[in-house]
């Protein structure tokens, strides 16, 4: 059996998505043939720079005006003169992302972003109502006709993620599976199974395994509660802003008992330098900055707290980890959307400026009770296992249409 995962490298949520899928194929179902493709890498250059870096761009620098376009988009339909130009202009830029899936000849396709979702649904409707494009598509013999599961990577879900032909939707959750019905009807088959994040995440997650991972870390015997700080996926990419929350940091170390702090400062040197800098760390706490990690899975796995965005995949493995969040900056639009479920479940809380952020970390570490029962939240609402369940259902599916 082979299995094709599309994904599309406009933010890091979507591309990870598809990772974890395809780590869960190889550790779950290693006699699966499994290959993951980023669909920029098969666009020309000029269609990502359009599609992939204005959209970053516009988030980075007019985060308003990516709202208001998110939402207006949410509603125009898909009949539309816009909606009509924006897909010619996709179909002459694709073609090869097509190509590319026939000479792979999967038994199923999973997309991690809507516009793969697009591609092939609209492929599909063409092999069933088009004798001329059945043979053009699939070749003699009829070999390319895979499954196509689409996996929804917010907890929402927008028009642009809706499709007919599609065999399978996965959502991050029951309500958000029944708005996507709510929205298509009876016929589109859909399955809440979670945002699939690294298996790992739902891992080791009792406190011996935290105490050893403690220990791992070169963190034994640091001081409780752990705050972990995602500066660099807080969107801090300025001296003022890392400045600012060199601010919050010292705020909270004044106060209360000892404390550990975790800082993540991405690539970026200089926003690490500056917040070593602004950061005056009293005895008895411990504070430990990081550049770009990949255990993420074991920082989280030690922490009583973390200040993050309210990414889609971000926040999925927290919930994994049954970690508390305070979120912050959130974009307008999906990230909005993602913050208002993660509030509603008890989840999360919302720190709009620096202030604001100070005293809200200071009341939750200081609350054991409440971040325990933030923490309950955090794993009745998190499916650790929904990559597992995703490679799993579409084996199923694929099984099922050899069967029939």
């Amino acid at each position: 059996m082979r299995i094709l995962i599309y994904s599309v490298s406009a933010g890091a949520g979507h591309v990870r998505a598809a990772e974890a899928l395809a780590t869960a194929y190889k550790r779950y179902h290693s006699a699966v043939e499994v290959e993951h493709v980023d669909v920029m890498k098969l666009v020309p250059a000029s269609f990502k720079n359009a599609y992939v870096d204005s959209y970053i761009q516009l988030v980075n620098t007019l985060p308003s005006v990516w709202g208001w376009l998110y939402n207006r988009s949410d509603k125009v339909p898909q009949t539309s003169a816009l909606a009509s130009v924006r897909k010619f202009v996709q179909k002459l830029n694709t073609q090869q992302i097509i190509d590319h899936a026939i000479a792979y000849k999967p038994d199923a396709i999973l997309a991690t972003h809507f516009l793969p979702a697009e591609i092939f649904s609209d492929l599909a409707r063409k092999r069933r109502t088009s004798t001329r494009i059945l043979k053009r598509f699939t070749g003699p013999d009829g070999s390319f006709d895979p499954k196509l599961g689409v996996v929804v990577t917010d907890h929402d879900v927008h028009q642009l993620w809706i499709y007919p032909h599609v065999d399978r939707y996965y959502t991050a959750s029951d309500e958000i599976a029944y708005l996507l019905a709510e929205r298509t009807g009876p016929e589109f088959s859909i399955t809440p199974s979670g945002i699939p994040c690294d298996p790992i995440f739902g891992e080791l997650i009792d406190q011996p395994a935290r105490q050893r991972l403690k220990k791992v870390l070169g963190l034994d015997g640091a001081p409780s509660p752990v705050l972990l700080l995602n500066a660099h996926g807080c969107g801090v990419s300025g001296a003022s802003a890392a400045r600012a929350l060199g601010g919050v940091v010292n705020s909270l170390l004044k106060k209360g008992p000892p404390k550990t702090i975790l800082i993540i400062c991405g690539r970026t040197e200089k926003i690490k330098d500056v917040l070593a800098e602004s950061i005056t760390v009293p005895a008895g706490s411990v504070v430990k900055f990081y550049g770009f990690v990949d255990n993420m899975h074991e920082l989280m796995g030690i922490a009583d707290l973390a200040v993050t965005k309210p990414g889609g995949l971000t926040t999925s493995e927290c919930l994994a980890r049954s970690l508390p969040m305070v979120l912050v900056s959130p974009i307008p639009g999906q990230e909005e959307r993602n913050a208002e479920m993660l509030l509603e479940t008890g989840c999360a809380v919302l720190a709009r400026t620096p202030a604001a952020l100070a005293y809200k970390l200071e009341t939750l570490l200081n609350d054991a009770p409440r971040l325990q029962r933030m923490r309950e939240s955090c794993r009745k609402t998190g499916h650790p296992t929904a990559a597992r369940d995703i490679a799993t259902d579409m084996i199923e599916l694929v099984k099922a249409k050899i069967k029939v």
